[in-house]
């Protein structure tokens, strides 16, 4: 539908003070931005303006303060339904509500109602995976479930938790955006020193298994003194973690932008991804553009891929297995993953084609998605 105008209500968003944060939701809105008029209703943020272009899209924000609690849900409300109805004002009226998780999708649900506009919410959420949401997160997300036009998980893994808590939900995997072309074009270039260098990129968090990852290099080091890890990314488990690598060749790089990364995947040897739950792992994807070896765990939505192409994948929260799985993959010879197989399933273009078919569809309901899909395990 040519000029067709998608309102995203996510429930994170870049800010200036955390700018990789929820950086997942933005390659979506840009992927979608391809086709569709898009303008982003962003969370208050202390720090980022009330109004922004970002590469075409318009990103609004409300002032950031308000109620607290329950309360401060129903204050952007107002503020979501208000400024929904001063774009159609403007000349500039929703077609589509696109939110991201239940609960901005309960909003959604709210204001498309009043407004007569239809639903579309992508989750991301692993407490959905993981069986931890309860009460009235857990009423939310049902009522949420069952009430948007379509729900799209971003794996099959995601997609069986939220049909087990809601059946009646219609759900559609779409896959999250991966930059297949920069981290490819990494990929490409000579490596200069072949060795033995480990890379973990992600949030130092608990579930992302770096404390599992440090006790397989503790295991491998006194097999192999070239080995050696570093560490992209922070978070509140950093100072524990780094107390625990103590003694071990492992260095904490703290967070970088994403074409460091690339750039630091250029120089290892084998992207590791011990999470114990992923919903979905853009960071396994990055790596396998970029030409590396990935070793990751059942864990993660991703790791069937990863399995595909050769990478090994061992059980969550098993150093052991994880040192034995890297041990392989320092000495395997490596054939590198065609860029042209990932970006059919997880470039931008790709993404952007079955958005504008779900938009399509939605946007016509005689002609509307009515099947529950598990999707691929990615």
């Amino acid at each position: 539908m040519a000029g067709r105008h998608v309102v995203v209500m996510p429930e994170w968003y870049p800010a200036p003070h955390e700018p990789l944060s929820a950086a997942f939701v933005r390659d979506q809105v840009l992927a979608i931005a391809r086709d569709s008029d898009v303008t982003v209703l962003a969370p208050p943020s202390r720090d980022a303006p009330l109004e922004v272009v970002d590469e075409g899209v318009r990103v609004l924000r409300p002032v950031p303060h308000g109620p607290r609690g329950r309360l401060s849900r129903l204050w952007r409300l107002r503020w979501l339904d208000r400024t929904v109805g001063q774009l159609a004002a403007d000349g500039h009226r929703a077609d589509i509500l696109h939110a991201h998780v239940f609960s901005a999708g309960l909003l959604a649900v709210l204001v498309g109602r009043r407004r007569r506009l239809p639903v579309v919410v992508t989750e991301h959420l692993s407490d959905i995976l993981e069986g931890r949401v309860f009460g009235w997160d857990a009423a939310v997300a049902r009522f949420t479930y069952r009430h948007a036009g379509l729900v799209c998980p971003v794996s099959g893994f995601l997609a069986s938790a939220v049909l087990a808590l809601e059946p009646r939900a219609n759900c559609l995997v779409v896959n999250n955006v991966v930059d297949i072309e920069m981290f490819a074009t990494i990929g490409r270039r000579k490596r200069q020193c072949p060795g033995r260098r480990l890379l973990f990129v992600g949030r130092l968090v608990r579930k992302k298994g770096v404390h599992d990852l440090i006790a397989a290099v503790r295991l491998l080091v006194d097999d192999d003194s070239s080995l050696s890890l570093d560490v992209i990314g922070d978070g509140p488990e950093r100072g524990r973690l780094e107390a625990e690598a103590n003694g071990l060749p492992i260095r904490f790089l703290g967070s970088r932008p994403r074409l460091e990364v690339a750039s630091e995947m250029h120089r290892a040897d084998v992207l590791v991804v011990p999470s114990h739950v992923e919903t979905f792992g853009i960071t396994a994807i990055e790596g396998l553009a970029a030409g590396l070896p990935v070793v990751t765990t059942s864990g993660v939505a991703t790791s069937s891929t990863v399995a595909e192409f050769g990478g090994r994948i061992v059980p969550p929260g098993d150093p052991q297995e994880l040192a034995t799985a890297l041990a392989w993959a320092v000495r395997q010879p490596w054939q590198p993953v065609p860029a042209v197989e990932l970006e059919s399933r997880f470039g931008a273009g790709a993404v952007a084609t079955t958005w504008e078919s779900i938009y399509s569809a939605l946007g016509h309901p005689s002609q509307g998605t009515t099947r529950r899909d598990d999707g691929p395990r990615e």
